[in-house]
């Protein structure tokens, strides 16, 4: 069987496309692998991703009758959802606070949100225990320069921002 130069190049779309068809879905912002760390299971991603970088990244965790998620949003307009007053997150881009806050369907949210450059960012998690806590180094008191779940997650999104 002899190919043409037509026949050869419709080949190489056909697999091209079925090789793009595989590859898995990623986030540009936070790893598969670091989502399962903090939500403590195997993680499932749902993106939604723009053209011009900005997107939602939510990843979810099944354990029984709990979903936990951490969802990931970037974008150029301030989605801001901590009030006035929040904790300040220093060394976190610009403008970085912390809160809880509840959604409209009465679950409660721990957020970091916050800017980098002209770009916002907003990390949340839900049902995720002490996702705020500072956790207590073995034989070692308190590290005042410790960081919770929440911001070390808030951190790499930071860090891969453009």
């Amino acid at each position: 069987m002899r190919l043409t130069g037509c026949s050869a190049v419709y080949l190489l779309i056909v697999f091209a496309t079925i090789s793009m068809a595989q590859e898995p879905v990623t986030c540009p912002w936070f790893s598969s692998g670091s989502a399962q760390t903090v939500l403590g299971g195997p993680v499932t991603l749902h993106l939604h991703m723009e053209e011009n970088g900005q997107g939602l990244c939510e990843f979810t965790s099944q354990s029984g009758d709990i979903s936990k998620m951490l969802r990931i949003l970037v974008g150029k307009a301030d989605k801001h959802v901590c009030p006035p007053g929040s904790t300040q997150i220093e060394a976190l881009g610009n403008d970085a606070m912390q809160c809880r806050r509840p959604d409209e369907q009465g679950h409660t949210w721990d957020a970091i949100a916050g800017r980098m450059r002209d770009t916002f960012f907003v990390v949340t998690t839900s049902n995720v225990p002490d996702a705020l806590k500072i956790p207590a180094v073995e034989g070692r008191p308190a590290d005042q320069y410790g960081a919770s779940i929440l911001e070390r997650a808030a951190e790499q999104v930071v860090g891969n921002l453009d």
